[in-house]
């Protein structure tokens, strides 16, 4: 009797250590996994945060270019007659700096349909722009 009365004992004995390990593993791995879920939260936030400065970065630089733009295209209403000479220069010196690059490559040779299409569109533009 003594003898099962120490077996029952020691059966108790382990139960508890078992139990007392399984709550401590418990414990473990409940803290492990809320410190893992307060990482992802915190990852989140700043993931969202960053977004959101960033977002408010690109609509300010939006914002003060639409302010810029409106304020030259406003400059340039204001001044457009007098600006109108420039643009027909600058558009006969493209031409003519396209026509020089053309030009310059000596082994170029525009003939048939496809040479007649280049030169006719030189040409319409040349008359566009004189006619400005």
């Amino acid at each position: 009797m003594q003898r099962q009365s120490c077996r029952l004992i020691d059966a108790e004995n382990i139960k508890s250590l078992a139990e007392a390990r399984s709550n401590a593993y418990k414990t473990k791995v409940m803290k492990e996994a809320e410190a893992y879920k307060i990482q992802q939260e915190i990852e989140a936030d700043n993931t969202a945060r960053m977004i959101k400065e960033n977002a408010q970065a690109r609509l300010k630089t939006a914002q003060s270019k639409t302010k810029a733009l409106t304020r030259e295209s406003q400059a340039e209403e204001k001044v457009s007659d007098k600006l109108e000479a420039v643009r027909r220069h600058t558009e006969k010196m493209a031409l003519a700096n396209a026509l020089k690059n053309l030009s310059s490559n000596g082994k170029m040779i525009l003939s048939g349909k496809s040479g007649k299409d280049v030169l006719e569109y030189y040409n319409k533009t040349l008359d566009l722009v004189s006619q400005r």
